[in-house]
C-alpha cells in the first residue's frame, strides 16, 4: 500500500495528462485522488515534516480528470484515411 507522500508524488507525475494527451494518466489522477480522499487526514505531521491537502481541491482535480476521460472515451479521436488511388478502386 502506497503512503500518502508516494500518492502525492504519483499524482504530480500524472497531472500533465492534458499536455501529453494521456488517457491513462487521467485515469491515474482519478484513482489517486480517490485514494487520497479515502485516507484523509487533511493534515498530518511526522518526524518534523508535515503534509496537508484540501479535499475540495482534490475533488475538483478528480472531476476535471473524469471529464477528460469521458470526452476521450466517446470516440473523439480523429482518424485519417490513407490516399485513395481512384474512386472506383
Amino acid at each position: 500500500m502506497a503512503t500518502i507522500p508516494e500518492l502525492i508524488d504519483a499524482l504530480e507525475d500524472a497531472l500533465d495528462y492534458e499536455e501529453s494527451g494521456s488517457l491513462s494518466k487521467a485515469k491515474t489522477v482519478v484513482t489517486i485522488v480517490n485514494k487520497l480522499i479515502v485516507r484523509r487526514p487533511q493534515a498530518s505531521s511526522r518526524d518534523g515534516s508535515s503534509i496537508s491537502y484540501d479535499v475540495n481541491q482534490l475533488r475538483q482535480l478528480r472531476d476535471e480528470a473524469r471529464a477528460y476521460v469521458n470526452a476521450k472515451s466517446r470516440g473523439g479521436a480523429v482518424r485519417f484515411l490513407g490516399p485513395i488511388q481512384s474512386f472506383r478502386g
